[in-house]
């Protein structure tokens, strides 16, 4: 009897302690310090047709990084009047455009990547139009663009210096109403060669 008794306490035994769940030990993810960023006010900077073109100078070394401006295009052949609200990079900036000749609008926390990302490649010296105004021959007016109506985004940038490249946005808006962008506020990584995120 003794016997059974004890086959038996010694299966419940093993049992219990069969289904003890193990410790768990929490070990932190190590995560890379936020990138250290230099922010620059651009007082709500407004771009508009018949004014002239707004020039950033990103790192203040005297060249023109960034420009801003209204090109006005006429074509007789659909006789339209285009106002093209355009940015343009220089020789020591990239912009990323896609194969539509558009730059993205991210939206705040998009991460801005050093190598081409979502059908985007860095260029330097582009011309891209964000947004247009079309004007027929009847005065019917109509606006395009992938940027139409967009409310604080960012338009990403790279800067070249010393051949290595530092990753930036510029927060603006474009005013359909009143015919114009925004410049908002930009921002550049203090360090080259860093992912950053929009905003």
């Amino acid at each position: 009897m003794i016997n059974k008794y004890s086959a038996i306490l010694l299966v419940v035994a093993v049992s219990l302690n069969s289904c003890k769940k193990d410790r768990v030990i929490q070990v932190p993810i190590p995560t890379d310090p936020p990138v250290e960023m230099i922010y620059r006010d651009l007082h709500e900077k407004e771009i508009k047709y018949a004014q002239p073109a707004t020039i950033i100078d990103l790192d203040e070394d005297n060249t023109s990084d960034i420009i801003f401006f209204v090109w006005l295009v006429g074509d007789p052949v659909m006789q339209q009047d285009k106002r093209q609200f355009r940015v343009s990079s220089g020789i020591n900036t990239n912009l990323a455009v896609n194969t539509a000749e558009q730059v993205p609008a991210l939206l705040k926390d998009d991460n801005i990547p050093l190598s081409n990302f979502n059908g985007y490649s860095w260029y330097k010296v582009s011309s891209v139009i964000l947004v247009q105004r079309i004007e027929d021959v009847n005065g019917n007016i109509s606006w395009d663009g992938t940027w139409q109506g967009v409310t604080k985004k960012y338009l990403p940038f790279q800067l070249l210096k010393n051949n290595q490249r530092f990753n930036g946005w510029l927060e603006l808006s474009v005013d359909i109403a009143n015919e114009k962008l925004v410049l908002h506020r930009l921002a550049i990584s203090r360090h080259a060669e860093k992912v950053i995120k929009a905003g």
